[in-house]
Parts: C-alpha cells; structure tokens; sequence
C-alpha cells in the first residue's frame, strides 16, 4: 500500500473512508498535553519550596500564575476562533511554553523562578481549551468521545508524572525541560493533520441571535466590543451562573492540589510520594472518563457534576484526618474519579450551551474561572489559611466549597447533553458526513 494512501481505511463493514491519521493526531496531541504537563505541575510547589519559598509565598506565586491565567485565556480564544485558528493559536501555545520551561531549569533564583511560573501560565493558558475546541469539532458523538480523547491527557499525565518524580528526586527538579520539550515536540506533530473550523464572524453570530439577560436590550453591542468573550455571553444567559458553579468546584480542587504536596511532604514524604498522590488520581480519571458518558446518560449532566463534586468534598475532608502519605495516595483514587466526572461534565456542558464557531471561546471562559479566578481564590487564600492554622481549616473550607458547587451544580445544570443553543438547534461537527462512524475510542 502506498504511503500516501494507508491513513485512509474503511470502516468496519460501514463502507465509509476514514481518516484514520486524524484519529491518530486527536489522540496524539491528548497524550502529549498529558505528558508535558506531567512533567512539570505536580512538582512546581515543592521545586518553589526547594528555592527558599514558604508555604504563604507559594500561594502568593501561584495565585499571581492564576491571575494570569485567567487574563490570557479569553485572548487564547479569542486568538483560536477569531485570529488565528484554533491549530495555529495551539502551535504558538506550545512553542512560547518551551521556552519558558527551558529557562525555568536554570539555576536562578527564587524571584527569577516565581515570574517565569507566572509567564508560564500566560502560554499553557491556550492548551486546554484549544485542544478540546478542536476535539468537540472533530468527534461525531461528543458525549461518547470525547471522554475517550480527553483520557488519553490523564492517562499520560498519571505515567509520565510518576516516573518523574522518581528520577526528580535523584536529579532535581531542573531535568523537567528535557521531557517537556519533547512532549512540546509531539503537539506540533500532532496538530499536522488536524482540521480546523472557518474563523467566526462575531458580527454575524451576534446580530443572528436574540440578545439575552445579560446584554439587556441594547446590550449586544456593548458586549461585542468585547470580542468572542462578549458574543458568548450574548448569545447564552446561563453560562454566567454555570461558569460560577464550575469556578466554586475548582476552588476546592485546586486549593487539594496546590497544597496537599506540602502536606504530603510534612508528612515525610518526598518527590516520589508527591509524583505517586498527583499519579494516581491522574491514572483514575481514565476510568472515571470512560464510564462519565455513560453515568451522565442515565443521571445527566447535572447528576453527574453533582456526584463528581460531592465525592471530591469527602476527599478533602478524609485529609483532615489521614496522617499517613500512602493512606492520602490511595484516597486519590477517588478524587481522580471526582475529577474526571467535573471535566467531562463541564465540557460538556459548554459544549452544549453555544454555537460551533464560539467553542473555543467557551472552554477558554470556562478554563479563565476554572484554573484562573478559581485558582487565585484558592492559591492565595489557601495559603495564608494553611500558614495560619495548617491543613485542617483549608480543607475544611475548601470541602464547604465543593459542598455549594453541587448544590448549585444539581439547580443550573442542564439534565442531558443535548444541544442548548437557541433552544435547542443542533451545534454541528465538523467532520464531514462520510467520516461519521469514527471510532475515536479505539
């Protein structure tokens, strides 16, 4: 068979040509997301601590990463559904967090090491919601595959964090820019053969839709100078309360993830045990992925936001009282389990609620108060609770947060994954009809 011919094969039985070297770049860049943010977030709380910073500077550090986070991800989608598309914004992405991560292994010193933490987070800010822009375009059946994409960043991150964390502790933390260059190195490759939609015309996407509550009856306009963000809220009244609820869950997500390896390791605990507890829940989502599809056609989206948090919420409260680092690694199995079901149902949920040609958008507003504003509220408050009292009280209030996210979650959610834009219209893939019966779950 020629070469130029093999990624193109029949389905089974169906006599439909698939493109089976786009299947193969959706899961590559998925597993390489994976891999290059396994190498390094796990270990930038204690590779800070190992430079001199406190637990009270390490919240300052990482809730200022937060801030900018959450400002450069409304650009990122912006960039990916309205500049440059959504495969080259993700190349550029990938590039610029090479570089940072290339001078981050320098032995510099603290100051130096916290601002490229902060710039760092300015570039990664494009990967997820470029990447699950292109994935919700691409797979027939969202709520079917994308989980089975999306597991593959899990999957990778719980391997390659693992491993690093064992070699970590006997090189340090400055060898982490060789394993994520090369993972950098497969999301280019990756996004080769990626297709990518027309640049939307927020013109045209917001003048073709009723204006909402939140743009009021002269409101469109105003909003619209805000590019893709504005069109979003335009075009959708719930996402504001949707997105807070998203932002409550995170917050106590994030304030387990960015202090319990301080815990861990005052607990004697080391670099491993740290890559072990970020590993395991990391390897957990994988299965938490593949049956969120399945847990939210039977309960819906609600019921499965809502089961995701309320499990995580017990996790938190399970740290109180574990003083052992292997008894918190085995309870990671759960908040893997937990998390899995808050991403799925998240994205999901964005995906449902606007038009194809603000996707991007919407999972980057989604990841500005996920991991940015969520992110800053838990970084920083988190680490001025846990130098005043220790682990106890933050983890008491970060539970009491995911507690009011699934309550909030059951009464704004919507019940099933069907298409929500403008009551209901069909937000349409972009793989051509021929292409339908994709297996993208292998």
């Amino acid at each position: 068979m020629p070469a130029e011919a093999a990624p193109v094969r029949r389905a089974r039985g169906q006599g439909r040509v698939l493109d089976w070297g786009l299947v193969r770049s959706l899961r590559l860049l998925f597993f390489s997301i994976g891999a290059s943010l396994g190498t390094f977030f796990p270990f930038v709380v204690v590779s800070l601590q190992s430079r001199g910073l406190g637990a009270a500077e390490i919240g300052i550090v990482t809730a200022a990463a937060a801030v900018a986070f959450a400002l450069a991800v409304p650009v990122w989608g912006h960039l990916g559904d309205v500049t440059l598309g959504r495969v080259r914004a993700l190349q550029v992405a990938a590039i610029l967090t090479t570089v940072i991560v290339l001078a981050y292994a320098a032995p510099l010193g603290a100051l130096v090491a916290a601002v490229l933490i902060v710039v760092f987070s300015l570039f990664e800010a494009g990967f997820s919601p470029l990447s699950d822009a292109i994935a919700l375009a691409t797979v027939p059946d969202r709520t079917r595959d994308y989980a089975r994409v999306r597991l593959l960043t899990s999957l990778a991150f719980a391997i390659v964090s693992i491993a690093c964390g064992f070699v970590f502790e006997r090189t340090g933390y400055g060898v982490a820019a060789i394993p994520f260059a090369i993972a950098a190195a497969f999301i280019l490759l990756s996004t080769v053969r990626l297709r990518d939609v027309p640049r939307a015309d927020l013109h045209a996407v917001v003048s073709g839709m009723p204006a909402s509550p939140v743009a009021g009856p002269d409101g469109r306009r105003g909003l619209a100078r805000l590019g893709s963000a504005g069109a979003a809220l335009t075009v959708q009244p719930r996402l504001p309360l949707v997105l807070v609820t998203i932002g409550l869950a995170h917050v106590a997500i994030l304030a387990g993830f960015t202090f319990l390896p301080l815990r861990i390791v005052a607990l004697g605990g080391g670099a491993s045990d740290v890559a072990l507890s970020a590993g395991i829940a990391a390897l957990f989502e994988v299965p938490g992925m593949l049956v969120a599809g399945f847990v939210a056609s039977r309960v819906g989206l609600r019921g499965l936001f809502t089961l995701a948090v309320a499990l995580y919420a017990a996790c938190l409260l399970s740290w109180v009282v574990i003083d052992q680092p292997l008894g918190i690694a085995a309870t990671r199995i759960l908040t893997g389990l937990g998390f899995s079901g808050v991403a799925i149902s998240s994205t999901l949920t964005i995906g449902s609620l606007l038009p194809a040609g603000l996707q991007a958008t919407g999972q980057a507003l989604m990841q500005t108060v996920a991991f940015g504003i969520a992110a800053v509220i838990a970084d920083l408050f988190g680490g001025f609770i846990y130098a005043a009292g220790g682990p106890a009280p933050l983890f008491f209030v970060a539970a009491g947060a995911a507690g009011s996210a699934a309550v909030l979650g059951w009464a704004v959610f919507p019940r099933r994954g069907a298409a929500m834009v403008l009551e209901g219209a069909p937000v349409p893939s972009t793989v051509p009809a021929a292409e339908r019966e994709m297996p993208f779950g292998g």
